[in-house]
């Protein structure tokens, strides 16, 4: 299915609905499945929830994303690196110190505030870009749509809920829906890593 090698499958002892797919290239891909989805959608809705999942090993989003969550570390690492090599090179002559300190304070800006926000966003592109492969790989748009619809109404980690540390990576690669509402509802849709599945109904859609 859409020229990549067979990936291996895990399923999830987990009632919700949802899918993700790991692998830093399409020999080393998996794909997992909740028990919930594999129990609540049909035949078609199935498969273009797995064309979707192939879509990012065929794409190497995982890899890309690795790739510049590392670009991130970087400009923090040099970022705090400059900053203390400024502070503790005072006798130095010269404004070198203060044009380290200046690109170090970018450095960590950059790292630490905009680079995530464009993270986020490359993240939600490969989304879209992910629906529309499986579109073309199933050659039924209005599965997916049909898929995400009831994904939208029981995407939540329950079975995950006890553990702090892990749900958070979860929610990051799972199916999950947005927070609409609410005071931070601008911050949220800046920092998720999916869009709101009624955004990705809209654009499959049309």
């Amino acid at each position: 299915m859409a020229g990549l090698p067979k990936p291996k499958i895990y399923f999830i002892n987990e009632e919700s609905m949802n899918a993700f797919s790991t692998g830093r290239n399409p020999n080393t891909a998996s794909i997992a499945l909740t028990k919930g989805i594999v129990e609540k959608l049909d035949k078609s809705e199935l498969q273009a929830v797995i064309a979707h999942e192939l879509a990012h090993i065929g794409n190497r989003d995982t890899c890309l994303m690795q790739i510049v969550i590392t670009g991130i570390g970087c400009f923090i690492f040099f970022g705090e690196s400059l900053s203390g090599l400024s502070v503790s090179g005072q006798k130095s002559r010269g404004g070198g110190i203060s044009v380290l300190r200046f690109v170090g304070i970018i450095c960590l800006v950059f790292g630490i505030i905009i680079a995530p926000i464009l993270r986020f966003a490359l993240s939600r592109l490969q989304e879209y870009q992910a629906d529309v492969t499986a579109a073309k790989i199933t050659r039924d748009p209005e599965a997916l749509v049909r898929a995400l619809f009831k994904i939208m109404k029981n995407s939540m980690n329950n079975g995950f809920d006890s553990s702090p540390l892990i749900k958070p990576f979860i929610n990051n690669i799972c199916i999950t829906t947005t927070a609409k509402t609410g005071f931070f509802n601008f911050a949220s849709k800046l920092n998720a890593t999916h869009p709101p599945i009624e955004d990705r109904i809209a654009a499959l859609k049309k």
